[in-house]
C-alpha cells in the first residue's frame, strides 16, 4: 500500500512546530518540516501572512544573489562579453523577479541590495561609472543602455500584475461564498501605496486600471513596467549633453547592441 514519505511531507497549521497538538498528530514529521501558516513558503516564494518573514526570506535570497553576482566579476574581469551577459540573464533581476511578484513592496530594500550588487559587480569587472551614465546603463540596449536591469523600481507593479492576473484563478480553486469572503490582501494595499507614491500619475493610473479591469493580458509585468522605464529614459535624454544625447540615439539603433553578445564557440 501507500505510505507516507515522513521527510519530503510538510504539515501547515496556525500554531506550527511549537504546537503540541499538531506535533502528537504528526509524530514522523520533522519538527522543520511543520511550519506556521503565518511563515510558510512553496517554490522558492514565501506565501505566509507575516511581512516579516517575507522580509527574512527575501534577506536570505537577496544575499545569495549578491553573492552570485561578485563570482561573475570573476568571469567578467577575463571577458566583458560573457561577464555582461551573465550580469543581465543570470544575476540580479533573474534571481528575485518571483519573489518580488509574491511579496510586493514589502521587500523593496532586500531587492535595491540585488540591484547594486549587478551594478558593482559590472564596475568590478569593466570600470567606474558617473552616477548619470550608471543610470543610463539600467536601460535596455534599445533605449541606449547596457541592460543591467534594476527590479526594485518596478517591484510593486510585478506584485500587482501577478496578482491581478492570479485573481481570475480563485474561482476554479475556491467556492463563490470564500471567495465573497476574502479580506483585501494587505500586500495589495501596500504596493499600490507605493506606486501612488513614487510612480508618475500616469503610470500609476495604468497599473491601477489593469488591477481593477476586468481582462488581463500576456507579458503584463513587462508592459505595466514600460510607462516608467520610457520616463526614465526620456529624463536622461532630456538632461544629457548634445554629444552624451548622441551617444545615446546612436546606441539605440538596430543591431548597435549587438556587440553585448558574446561570440559563439564552435
Amino acid at each position: 500500500g501507500l505510505t507516507l514519505n515522513a521527510s519530503k511531507t510538510r504539515v501547515v497549521c496556525d500554531g506550527g512546530a511549537e504546537n503540541q497538538g499538531v506535533r502528537d498528530l504528526f509524530p514522523d514529521i520533522p519538527p522543520a518540516n511543520i511550519r506556521s501558516w503565518a511563515s510558510w513558503e512553496i517554490l522558492g516564494s514565501p506565501v505566509g501572512t507575516e511581512a516579516a518573514s517575507h522580509m527574512d526570506f527575501a534577506s536570505a535570497v537577496a544575499e545569495r544573489a549578491c553573492r552570485k553576482a561578485r563570482v561573475i566579476t570573476a568571469v567578467g574581469k577575463i571577458d566583458l562579453h560573457p561577464g555582461t551577459a551573465l550580469l543581465k540573464y543570470c544575476a540580479g533581476a533573474v534571481l528575485i523577479n518571483h519573489i518580488v511578484r509574491t511579496c510586493g513592496a514589502t521587500i523593496i530594500p532586500q531587492v535595491q541590495q540585488v540591484d547594486a550588487s549587478v551594478l558593482e559587480a559590472w564596475q568590478e569587472c569593466a570600470f567606474h561609472l558617473p552616477p548619470f551614465q550608471l543610470q543610463l546603463a539600467t536601460l535596455p540596449a534599445s533605449r541606449g543602455g547596457l541592460g543591467l536591469k534594476q527590479l526594485a523600481p518596478s517591484a510593486a507593479t510585478a506584485f500587482i500584475a501577478a496578482e491581478r492576473d492570479s485573481r481570475d484563478l480563485l474561482q476554479h480553486l475556491m467556492t463563490p461564498a470564500i471567495l465573497e469572503g476574502l479580506p483585501e490582501d494587505p500586500l495589495l494595499q501596500s504596493s499600490m501605496a507605493w506606486a501612488r507614491e513614487h510612480m508618475a500619475p500616469e503610470a500609476f493610473h495604468k497599473i491601477s486600471d489593469y488591477s481593477n479591469g476586468s481582462k488581463t493580458v500576456k507579458h503584463s509585468q513587462s508592459i505595466l513596467a514600460a510607462p516608467a522605464q520610457q520616463a526614465l529614459a526620456d529624463e536622461l535624454f532630456s538632461a544629457a549633453s548634445e554629444p552624451m544625447k548622441a551617444r545615446i540615439s546612436s546606441a539605440s539603433q538596430l543591431f548597435a547592441s549587438s556587440w553585448l553578445s558574446p561570440a559563439r564557440v564552435t
